[in-house]
């Protein structure tokens, strides 16, 4: 089991990597957001272990977080080209923002940012 685990999160990473190509001059800063209000993905570290080199290749900066405070304000998003969502759970999508981080997302990506 833990070879499909390990594969399909290569899988995914590669996924996520060929999308960003696609962007290349949208993505310079990526930020990979894992954080989880209910089952904890083991495979979280792994996958992300898999898109570094690929992302560094391209040119690409990654930040990683566990946790959304800090993150999802109006002046850190400012910093970031893409949002990857990775291997989140919640109730909804993405549960584990609050309402002032949901609202701080929402107008970054409607500035023309981008979400994985």
């Amino acid at each position: 089991m833990a070879f499909v685990t390990r594969t399909s999160s290569a899988l995914c990473a590669v996924i996520i990597v060929q999308y960003l190509s696609s962007h290349n001059a949208l993505a310079q800063n990526v930020l990979f957001y894992t954080e989880t209000s209910k089952n904890r993905h083991g495979v979280i570290d792994f996958a992300y272990d898999a898109v570094q080199t690929p992302l560094r290749d391209h040119g690409w900066n990654a930040t990683r977080t566990d946790v959304s405070e800090g993150y999802f304000t109006p002046t850190s998003l400012d910093n970031y080209d893409v949002v990857v969502f990775f291997y989140n759970t919640g109730d909804d999508v993405p549960g584990i923002l609050d309402s002032n981080e949901k609202a701080a997302f929402q107008e970054w990506y409607r500035a023309g940012k981008g979400v994985v």
